[in-house]
This record gives C-alpha cells, structure tokens and sequence, in this order.
C-alpha cells in the first residue's frame, strides 16, 4: 500500500513535470514559425553613397601683372561682377600716356592715307594701274585660247613616233638627234630637257589659268598682277621649249641639204619645222605684248612712289601704329585688375594707397550660383560610377528632409591614396540653382549607378551561397525545397534579382527555425 502510494506519487509528479516541460516546448515554439515571401516583379535600384564638399563651380586666385600702387577699388567682398569688368586699378600715368600717344600716332597715319587718296594725282595714277593690270588680263585671254593646242601638238612633234626607223629610238627628237649626233654634241640634252620642260609647263599651266580666272572674276591688285605674271612666265617657258626643239630640227635639215643627203620622211620634216616656226611666232607675240604691259606696270607703280603717294607703304605704317597701339594697351591692362568671368568677390586683400606685387594674389572670384561636389570615392565602388549618372543630395545644413538633385560630370583618372587606400575625385554638379546652396556645406549623395525595371526579386537574405553555387529554398506544401537560382542585380535596400531559377508567385523562405536564416 505504501509503495503503490510512492509510486503513484512518483507518478503523479512525472505527469506534472511531463506537462510543464511539453508546455514550455509547445508554447516556446509559438511565435518560431516559417517565414516567406512571394516572388514577384519590381523595380531595383542600386545606388552608391557619397560624402562630399560643397564648392564652386568656378573659382580663381586673381593677381596683378605689374606692380604697384593700388589707386581704386570698385567691387567690394560679396558684390557680383561681370566678366571683364575692374575690379581695382593701380595708379598708371606713363602707361596711359603712352596709349594716348599711340592713338594720337595712328589717327595721323590714317589721315595721311586719306589725304593720299583723296589727291587728284594719286586718283590719276590709280586709274592708269587699274587700266594697266585690265590690260593685262585682256592680253591674257587668247594665250588661254591658243596655248592648249600648241602645247597637244608639241607634244606629238616631239615626243610622237612619226619618224621612228628602229627599235633603238622612242620618239622624234631621238630620230633627229641620232643623226646630228654625227655632227655635233651640243644637242644631246635635248629630247631629256625637253620631256622634262613640257611637264613642268603642264602643271604650271593649271596654276597659271588658276590665277587668271581668280583675277578675271574681280581680283585685287596683287591677285591681278599675279596673274599677268604667272601667263608672262609660262609664255617663256614655252617659248624655249619650241626654240630647243627647232633649232635641233633646223640643224637637221639644213645638213641635209649642205651635205647632200635626203631623209627619209622629208615632207613630215619639213611640216614639223614649219609648225614649230609658226607655234613660235604666236607665242613669241602674247609673250612681246605682255613683257611690254608688266614693263609698264612696274614703271607705274614706281610712279606711285616717287610721289610720295606710296599707298601700300601708307598701310604698312597704319598696321604698325595699330600694332603699337595694340602693345600700349596690353601693357596698361596689366595694371588693371579684372574678372575672368560673371562671379562674386569672395575675398580681397585689397587696400587703397597699398603697394602689391606682380603676381601676389589680392582677391579670390568665386562663380555665382553655379556650385559642384567633390567627392573622394574608394576604388572598391568607382567602377560603379559614370558620368551622366544622375543622383539626390541632402546637405547637413539643412538636414535630409531637404533635397537636391545632381549629375556626374568628372571622374578623376589619376588616383590619391586616403590613408593608404587608392581613391578617386569624382565631380557632381547641381542640376538646377538653389539660393540655398553655400560653398563648403557637406554634401551626403546618393548617385544611382544602376536601375532594372520589372524584374523577379527576392530579398537577398534568402539567398544562400556556397562557393559558386546560389540557393534559395521553397515552401511548397508545406515542405522545403532547395532550387539553384541566378542572380543578379542587387539593390541598395536589401533585394536582389533573380535571373533564373524562380518564377512569379513562389514563396521563397525568408526565415526558418534551425536555420541560419
């Protein structure tokens, strides 16, 4: 009786104990439950966070190139200026004399030339230059006309095969030259120098029409003297190249006869020497009227200047004084100091009667409105970062209720190390002006550097990595599955991109009991 008491006793506390031990594990394991999320399309946004300093978007240290005393001061600290505008000046009485002095230069220079040409002599022997270089020009024209032809027909006269009697001899002028060599040496240079005389007159024939056809559509003076000359000169050069050619055929026929032997093609001979003559004589009478007319120009012009009335020498001294003047001012601007472009005055050490030195900069001119960030960006994310990339900004004076938005615009090449770890600047300029915005505030940004739309995204907890190898698991009736998935893209608020591997609708295990999840 007694043990069966003790033992239902024994029993009775085991069932007590049993119960609160299964009561404690039923009711520990209440709230451990599966966690899941379902797959669906969304949009991703990867971003890259920044710290920066607020700067201008231009700012320059400005100097005066000389030295001197300071004798005006027109913006102060905090006044905007336009670019080009002075903001202080040094006392200057010598440079400014010496510009006067060179204005003063240039207006009598220029004077004189309108005195020049408003002379009734200077008139007259323009008038005669003009009519000397229309005469020019009309004396040109049928040298364009007859030269063309003359020059195909010594072409075939020479260099043609119309009396070739072996296979030794290439053209007419060898055929004639094989027999004067008999008599003579002094024409051997002939059929070379000619070759090379007729191309030389080939291409200087297109430059020479170049010249007349610019003068004839209302050239200058120089273009149309130009062109005078550039005719009278090929007219010489044709000149001796027929000369060559028929003093070497004239020699051959006069042989002929005094020696008393035929050739064997006398009536060819005989029509080319005659041709040469006449080819001569046309040119030999553009080449008489135009050596006569650039006589007469030359004459002319010399006229010019021994009256005095030498306009192109009166230019010349007018380019000089404006040179002159051009320096004088150069060297008065160097007492002057200016803004390089529209900004504020942001500092100046700028003092009257105070003596400053070339070089020594007095004031510092900041852009207005225009603001950037500099940011230093560690080489771990700035492969992330291009320029265009667009981003928002928050700045600790205003705190992150407060946005603005900025673009990418820099990105340094060259690296700077912070503290041993390689860094690269990266410039971000606002987008729009914000009176709000002060050089030196810090700049907290978010540069968006990647965005997918509408893709399958889970977040990036529930993926497992092993090696390679990517894993998420599946609660699919109330079981777990481990599926290989693909990933990519992964955003700044914790998801990633599923590629491959999960399609829309499935729960994918966030968190389990027992897991490292």
């Amino acid at each position: 009786m007694k043990w069966y008491k003790k033992k239902k006793f024994w029993l009775i506390s085991a069932v007590i104990v049993a119960l609160a031990v299964g009561g404690w594990l039923v009711f520990g394991r209440a709230g451990d439950q599966i966690e899941t999320v379902k797959v669906k399309k969304t949009d991703l946004i990867q971003t890259v966070s920044l710290t920066g300093r607020v700067r201008p978007e231009s700012e320059v240290e400005l100097a005066f190139r000389q030295s001197g005393q300071v004798a005006r001061i027109n913006v102060a600290v905090g006044q905007t200026i336009r670019r080009g505008g002075v903001i202080a000046e040094l006392a200057a009485t010598e440079p400014r004399l010496a510009v006067s002095n060179a204005e003063l230069n240039l207006a009598d220079t220029r004077l004189a030339l309108d005195k020049m040409l408003a002379s009734t002599q200077t008139n007259l022997l323009q008038s005669q230059l003009n009519k000397i270089y229309e005469d020019g020009l009309v004396a040109s024209a049928p040298v364009y006309n007859d030269l063309p032809d003359i020059l195909k027909a010594l072409d075939n006269i020479y260099f043609g095969n119309d009396l070739k009697s072996s296979t030794d001899i290439d053209n007419n002028l060898e055929y004639y030259l094989e027999v004067v060599d008999n008599y003579t040496s002094r024409f051997n240079e002939v059929p070379d120098r000619a070759k090379r005389d007729y191309e030389t007159i080939q291409r200087r024939y297109q430059s020479a029409f170049a010249d007349y056809q610019a003068a004839r559509r209302g050239g200058a003076d120089d273009v149309r003297e130009s062109a005078i000359l550039s005719t009278r000169d090929l007219l010489e050069q044709t000149a001796n190249l027929i000369k060559a050619g028929q003093d070497l055929i004239q020699f051959f026929q006069d042989k002929s006869v005094t020696d008393h032997w035929t050739p064997e093609q006398p009536t060819v001979i005989a029509k080319q020497l005659g041709d040469l003559i006449a080819y001569r004589e046309t040119i030999s009478g553009h080449l008489t009227k135009l050596i006569e007319i650039t006589n007469t120009l030359a004459a002319q012009k010399d006229k010019l200047t021994d009256e005095g009335f030498d306009l192109d020498g009166q230019r010349l001294r007018i380019k000089r004084a404006e040179n002159d003047l051009a320096e004088a001012r150069d060297r008065l601007a160097d007492y002057y100091l200016a803004a390089t472009f529209d900004g504020i005055i942001a500092s100046s050490d700028l003092k009257l009667g105070v003596w400053v030195s070339a070089g020594l900069p007095v004031a510092k001119l900041q852009s207005v409105n225009k603001f950037k960030i500099e940011a230093d960006v560690p080489e771990a994310d700035i492969a992330k970062i291009k320029v265009g990339q667009t981003g928002a900004v928050t700045l600790d004076a205003y705190g992150s209720d407060t946005g603005f938005s900025v673009i990418v615009s820099k990105i340094d090449p060259a690296e700077i190390l912070i503290e041993g770890i390689p860094t690269y600047r990266v410039t971000l300029h606002f987008t729009n002006a914000d009176q709000r915005i002060k050089s030196g505030m810090t700049a907290n940004v978010e540069v968006a550097t990647a965005k997918k739309e509408g893709v399958l995204a889970v977040p990036a907890r529930a993926v497992t990595t092993t090696g390679n190898k990517k894993t998420v698991r599946l609660l699919i009736n109330d079981k777990l599955i481990t599926k290989t998935v693909t990933t990519g893209l992964r955003d700044s608020a914790g998801n990633i991109e599923i590629i491959k591997g999960l399609k829309a609708g499935d729960q994918v295990v966030t968190y389990a009991p027992n897991s490292s999840q």
